[in-house]
């Protein structure tokens, strides 16, 4: 059995793959849980702060697998926003402040119309948030403000699950 992965027989393939499961769980109840009407706001606030401690277990796997990976990442749409969502996983584990609000989520057409697709539980703007110490706050507070905010949570995680899902595939074809 390996030490740096005690857990699954010490298969790194096999935590990689447990450890998306777990995410793909935990977003799925926070996408059920915002879907309910009149969901309550600590349900809501549980089942985020769980994917999003997956998300990040997670990247962070993916990243020290392969050097290539944050290049991918930053490149892809559907993964962009991790910084930003380190962040908010930062801030909820801290307990520093809300990071969600009750709102509706802009979406824009070319010409510069703005269309509001119905309300949802969104990311809030980010002067909304505290600030945060760190070395890497800063970039992400700004990631955050591009890629994030006023974005319903659940389509975030949708997005980030499409990406996990590829590059595990990915990961575990290189194993």
């Amino acid at each position: 059995m390996s030490e740096d992965h005690p857990l699954l027989g010490g298969d790194p393939s096999a935590v990689l793959k447990a450890t998306f499961a777990a995410y793909k769980r935990a977003a799925r109840r926070h996408e059920e849980t915002v879907g309910l009407p009149g969901g309550s706001e600590p349900r809501i606030y549980e089942s985020l702060a769980e994917a999003l401690f997956w998300a990040i277990t997670l990247d962070e796997m993916l990243d020290a697998q392969d050097s290539s990976y944050r290049l991918r990442r930053a490149g892809d749409s559907r993964a962009k926003f991790f910084l930003g969502l380190r962040l908010v996983r930062n801030q909820l584990a801290h307990a520093v402040g809300p990071v969600t609000a009750r709102g509706r989520a802009p979406f824009f057409v070319k010409g510069g119309g703005l269309f509001h697709l119905g309300e949802g539980w969104i990311w809030r703007d980010v002067s909304a948030l505290p600030e945060a110490a760190g070395r890497r706050a800063p970039q992400q507070r700004a990631n955050f403000a591009e890629h994030l905010q006023g974005r319903l949570t659940y389509e975030t995680l949708s997005l980030a699950r499409s990406w996990f899902r590829d590059e595990v595939r990915r990961a575990r074809r290189r194993a």
